[in-house]
């Protein structure tokens, strides 16, 4: 999957954008973690009460030279994309998410388009 400028979420209505003054230390601040690959990547749990391995999180991944990214709501195993909106429990899901993209569009990382 390539990195895009844009990027919505599996049944959101909002879309991010990669902020135009984004700096690496702020990826590294923020608990993004620099891969052999050299793209930056972030994962945070959206179920607090279930162990970080039985959770769904929220995957960012950044380009290396920060053009771009991905993101996406992923299963436990992170190997299936979900929609945290019409999930049972959207609400907890949702309410996590929302946490996690503000401490983002506050740190100059996205911008909510």
């Amino acid at each position: 999957m390539a990195f895009d400028k844009q990027v919505q979420l599996l049944g959101d209505t909002d879309t991010y954008s990669v902020h135009p003054s984004i700096k690496k230390y702020s990826l590294m601040d923020t608990g993004f973690i620099q891969q052999n690959s050299g793209a930056y990547q972030l994962m945070r749990q959206l179920e607090p009460n279930k162990a970080f391995n039985a959770s769904f999180k929220l995957k960012i991944v950044f380009a290396q030279d920060l053009s771009g990214f991905k993101m996406k709501t992923v299963n436990a195993l992170g190997n299936t994309v979900i929609n945290i909106f019409t999930h049972k429990n959207s609400e907890v899901l949702t309410q996590q998410f929302h946490f996690y993209i503000q401490e983002l569009v506050d740190r100059e990382i996205l911008v909510k388009d």
